[in-house]
């Protein structure tokens, strides 16, 4: 069974705020925009991790990555805004 779309937007926010933390920056933030490519579906109990990278653009923070499986198989893309 495939797992729900809304699972990759989760595990990549929680990604995307670990790394803010690794920052020193302040939590208190919502996601503004999340854009999201799927290319391949993930099954529960399959192993994935988001990895991801960083940006500020015009004073906005926000993170860009892949959801991958162990062998680094993308099985979706996504970038995320955040704001206070």
């Amino acid at each position: 069974q495939h797992v729900n779309s809304l699972v990759y937007i989760q595990l990549f926010l929680d990604a995307l705020y670990q790394r803010i933390a690794t920052t020193r920056r302040s939590l208190k933030l919502r996601s503004r925009e999340i854009d999201i490519a799927y290319r391949k579906p993930c099954f529960a109990g399959d192993r994935v991790r988001a990895h991801l990278r960083l940006f500020e653009h015009q004073g906005t923070l926000g993170g860009a990555g892949f959801i991958a499986t162990a062998d680094d198989r993308p099985r979706c893309y996504v970038r995320a805004i955040v704001e206070p």
